[in-house]
Order: structure tokens, then C-alpha cells, then sequence
């Protein structure tokens, strides 16, 4: 299982609350840094692998990546985001999220033998998308949630994964700025070529454009296309423009007592 988060870029303003808060709840920095990065906690995290002391390690219970601070660590980590755990083992959702209007919070199951076939994607847009969502598994499916059971994952975490936005909303990689791809940008003098900026499903739009109406007549094709009815389309639209409190954080409390320690595994 693994907790992540959604973030619906049309509802950020810019206003930096979840920097400030991030600051304010987590760092105690006597600097002014308000201009923390958020750590993707990857399901395949590459500095955990190039870690050469193996100081950082992913907790096996919830995905949350961390550096162990008895040990000496190279500077492999950008990030210093620690997903607020101490917040998130108590079932509360971390400060960025809870002071942001478009953040999710949900747990996902996932399967782990499937990520070597998704990262090895020779094009990024080669279905890059479907190759993604295929890692995550359905929390509702019977077989899914025995051999959850056999893998020992709690059942106050299968329920909160059955009712967890992210589930319902995940994307694939750039979920933030050019996420998925650290290569070279066009240019065209100063600023970036706009197909350098795609920022959703790696710069293949065919997933996430959508087909505007007008006159209050409705246009099925795009839902017929992708298998959506149109009460799914409304759920989805009820997620992202006016969930309640409770829709956007599903965080079950921590099992620590049941978790494997990931690093004496390695």
C-alpha cells in the first residue's frame, strides 16, 4: 500500500499557503524558506537505490521515503519532505494538503512486480499513461483484497484505500512541473517552447483534453471514448470542484507495531 496525493493544478492560485505552512508545521527554519518541494515518495525510488550509505529507506507500511539520521547520508535527497509522517501515522492528512483547496489524500494499493514493466517504457509517451494506472490495482476486487489480507495489510487501510480519492483521480507522472522528464527543453529565445511544458501524462494530451458544450446540450463522445458514464463523470466532477473535508482526506491510522523493517530487509 502506498499513501498518496492528488493535486488539481486548476484550482492553484500561486499563494504559497502550503509552503508557508510547511515551514511553519515542519521546518522551524530561522530563514526565510518558504519554497519547499514536495518528494514524490516514488513507488520505485531512485535516490534509495543510489543512496551509497543506505541511509534512505522506504517504509514498507505506508511508501513514505526517509532518511535514517544515524547514518551518514550523501546529499541524494531534493527534496526534505518527510509527507509529515508523524501526522500521517495518526490518520490526519499533512499540513501542505489541509491548507490547500486542491490536494487529495488517499492510500493506493499497488503492484510492486509491475513497476519494472512501467518504468521500462522506451517512449514516454508510449502509453505511458495506461502502463501507470496498470501498476495500481482495484481496492473493491475480491482477489485484490485477499491476497491484501495474505500480504498483511490491515483492514482499516483496504477500507480507507476503497474509499480514497487518489484512487479515483490518479494520474500518471507529472502530477508537478516536468516530473517525468529532466531532459533538455526547447527554446524559442528566452522561454521555453510550450510543448517542453506539457505537464500531464508526460506530454501525451489525449488522456486529459477534454470536448467543451454549448447550449446545454451534452456531448458523450469523450466518456463513450475513455468508458466513463455520466454519473462517473459527475463524481469526478463533484471530487475535484466540491468535495467535503472528508471526501479529500482518507488517511487510515499508522500499524507500526506490524510494519517489516525495510532496511534490515535490504
Amino acid at each position: 500500500s502506498q499513501v498518496g496525493m492528488v493535486l488539481n493544478l486548476d484550482k492553484c492560485i500561486g499563494c504559497h499557503t502550503c509552503s508557508v505552512t510547511c515551514k511553519e508545521g515542519m521546518e522551524y527554519a530561522w530563514f526565510n524558506n518558504v519554497e519547499s518541494k514536495l518528494c514524490e515518495h516514488c513507488l520505485n525510488p531512485a535516490c534509495v537505490a543510489t543512496c551509497p550509505s543506505g541511509a534512505i529507506y522506504k517504509r514498507e507500511e505506508d511508501g513514505i521515503v526517509l532518511i535514517d539520521q544515524d547514518k551518514l547520508c550523501i546529499s541524494g535527497c531534493p527534496y526534505k519532505c518527510i509527507f509529515c509522517y508523524p501526522r500521517i501515522e495518526s490518520g490526519q492528512p499533512t499540513v501542505c494538503s489541509e491548507t490547500c483547496v486542491g490536494r487529495y489524500l488517499g492510500v493506493l494499493l499497488y503492484d510492486a512486480d509491475r513497476i519494472e514493466e512501467a518504468a521500462s517504457t522506451e517512449h514516454e509517451t508510449d502509453l505511458l499513461y495506461e502502463r501507470q494506472l496498470d501498476v495500481f490495482l482495484d481496492p473493491n476486487d475480491p482477489k485484490v483484497i485477499e491476497q491484501a489480507i495474505k500480504q498483511g495489510i490491515p483492514q482499516n487501510v483496504i477500507d480507507a484505500a476503497q474509499r480514497s480519492p487518489v484512487y479515483k483521480l490518479a494520474l500518471p507522472l507529472h502530477p508537478e512541473y516536468r516530473a517525468a522528464d529532466a531532459g533538455e527543453l526547447g527554446s524559442n529565445g528566452i522561454l521555453p517552447d510550450v510543448e517542453s511544458l506539457r505537464m500531464l501524462s508526460a506530454g501525451d494530451t489525449g488522456p486529459v483534453i477534454r470536448s467543451q458544450t454549448v447550449e446545454g446540450v451534452t456531448d458523450t463522445r469523450a466518456l463513450e471514448e475513455v468508458g466513463l458514464t455520466e454519473a462517473q463523470a459527475q463524481e469526478m466532477y463533484r471530487y475535484l470542484a466540491i468535495a467535503n473535508y472528508e471526501d479529500r482526506f482518507v488517511v487510515p491510522s499508522s500499524h507500526r507495531i506490524d510494519a517489516i523493517n525495510i532496511t534490515e530487509v535490504r
